[in-house]
């Protein structure tokens, strides 16, 4: 079974687990089969390479029934440590509690947290077992986690080797003075011209980073229109100018006609609601009454959420910029960057072929077959397309209801 894991042959080591699980059963049966009658859970725990796995074997009227096995996220420093933060965030959401709790160590506040269980209804003993059957049985739960937590350890190195494939056959054929260590990818989508909204998402190091991910509402197109290149230059635009200038700067050449509740209001001429969307401003439905009677018929009112903090996402550079689309794209991608004064590495990757292409080259990009660096590009555009979709979807959703 390691052979096969160490050889990447993850189903083939799967099978093997279960065989050998099966074949251990077979001379388990009085361990696993008692006559105490008590509902009891036992808790392994594998720490490795800063790796968390936890095995729950659960005893119900003295037959074990089932098995649990969750992987934890974040490192941890011990044992108890673990099991002190698992034991109430499991048992919060579990319907069946258990009379008696194995662990292999005392949690940290062993009595508090009896006293929790308490709260619940349910006087839970944590148990920590020496010798006989309830010793066996934690130590069954203790060898299924540390079998699991390799296998797992094994899948994370394999993945680790792709991720450094990929970035490194990125740098190569997009001629990049480095790895790229932050790529952000941007997505328009609509529905038949409404809720036209965009999107990006990012990955560091080769991985998703979904809190870095950002939506943008379209505010330079009308209802019903419908210009996936000219949404794309807003989000670009919008994106980008958080690079070059800051947003009290640009603030102060404005002409605020209200300030109210956090809110900037600007009374616009048609001509420039462009450029003010572009910075973030959008379309006000309801004039507040302070600016009513001075709002002529040609201006138009737009409003800025005030905020003071900078966002750490947009406020980062980017090593390089990934457009969903052809050639249309990769010309506004182009178009935006001019007009900010950035150099920032950019492609776009269009889906019906999964091309890449760059700027100044007419044919795509040759890419080797099963490369893992054009794989990375997919997984990172369709991250952005499902986070477009998504929150297009809300901003419908939050229209019908209204």
């Amino acid at each position: 079974m390691h052979e096969a894991a160490a050889a990447k042959k993850f189903e083939r080591a799967g099978k093997l687990r279960d065989t050998l699980t099966y074949l251990a059963s077979l001379d388990e049966q009085q361990i696993v089969s008692g006559t105490s009658g008590e509902n009891t859970d036992a808790l392994g725990v594998a720490l490795l390479k800063g790796k968390t796995q936890v095995v729950i074997l659960q005893e119900r009227n003295g037959k074990v029934v089932g098995e649990r096995s969750l992987v934890l996220s974040g490192g941890a420093e011990s044992m108890a440590s673990v099991l002190t933060q698992f034991l109430p965030q499991y048992y919060a959401g579990e319907a069946c509690i258990p009379n008696v709790i194995l662990c292999s160590e005392e949690p940290e506040d062993r009595t508090l947290l009896e006293e929790w269980f308490r709260t619940r209804g349910k006087r839970t003993e944590i148990h920590v077992p020496e010798r006989g059957k309830k010793s066996k049985l934690l130590l069954m739960a203790e060898e299924n986690a540390l079998e699991k937590v390799n296998l797992q350890l094994a899948k994370w190195e394999a993945e680790e080797v792709k991720v450094e494939q990929a970035l490194s056959e990125l740098q190569r054929i997009l001629e990049l003075p480095s790895k790229p260590k932050r790529i952000e990818c941007y997505d328009i989508s609509h529905l038949g011209g409404t809720e036209t909204v965009g999107s990006m998402s990012v990955c560091i190091d080769g991985k998703a980073r979904n809190d870095q991910y950002r939506s943008f509402t379209i505010r330079t197109m009308r209802k019903g229109d419908i210009d996936d290149y000219k949404a794309l230059k807003e989000v670009l635009l919008r994106r980008l100018r958080h690079l070059t200038e800051g947003t009290k700067e640009w603030l102060k050449q404005i002409p605020i006609a209200l300030e109210k509740k956090g809110k900037r209001y600007v009374t616009v001429h048609p001509a420039l609601e462009g450029t003010y969307a572009e910075r973030g401003f959008r379309y006000v439905r309801i004039i507040p009454k302070e600016l009513k009677k001075k709002v002529d018929d040609e201006s138009i009112v737009m409003v800025l959420e005030k905020k003071e903090k900078p966002d750490p996402s947009l406020t980062t550079k980017p090593d390089l910029l990934v457009l969903d689309g052809g050639k249309g794209q990769l010309s506004v991608g182009r178009e935006a960057l001019a007009s900010v004064k950035l150099d920032i590495p950019l492609i776009s990757l269009a889906k019906q072929e999964e091309e890449v292409f760059i700027p100044g080259r007419s044919h795509a990009l040759p890419f080797p077959k099963d490369s893992e660096g054009k794989f990375l590009l997919m997984r990172l555009r369709d991250e952005a397309h499902r986070f477009a979709n998504r929150h297009r979807e809300k901003r419908l959703k939050k229209a019908m209801i209204s």
